[in-house]
């Protein structure tokens, strides 16, 4: 459970859901991965995402940044679908994945600059 964000007269915290993940499976050539897992987080919210290796962790949020689709279910980032809206979904996400490893090869503000120009991000 995600504990709720208390609100202050001079900081209103929106609960408009930012992430919503309903149903979502993922199976690869019909093994599955993740098995109907379903979360909201609001506006203001943290989440954390723990767990043991292999339990669909890396998974999940791979789907949630629309790098890979989900088998079954709907994911949602600031109310854009994964599926029908992937480079939209990036934008409003602006997350940085830890692979491919290209910190070796790049500045941070050369990552930075790649990510943000590969998915259009200001």
């Amino acid at each position: 459970m995600v504990p709720s964000v208390p609100e202050s007269t001079n900081d209103r915290v929106s609960r408009e859901c930012m992430i919503q993940v309903r149903g979502f499976h993922k199976a690869y050539d019909g093994v599955p991965a993740v098995r109907d897992v379903s979360f909201s987080v609001s506006a203001g919210q943290i989440l954390g995402v723990i767990g043991p290796n292999g339990v669909g962790k890396t998974t999940t949020m791979r789907a949630l940044a629309a790098m890979i689709p989900p088998t079954q279910g709907s994911l949602r980032v600031a109310q854009a679908d994964v599926v029908e809206s992937p480079i939209e979904v990036k934008r409003r996400l602006a997350w940085i994945p830890d692979e491919p490893h290209l910190f070796p090869h790049l500045t941070v503000d050369e990552h930075l600059a790649f990510t943000a120009a590969a998915y259009g991000v200001d």
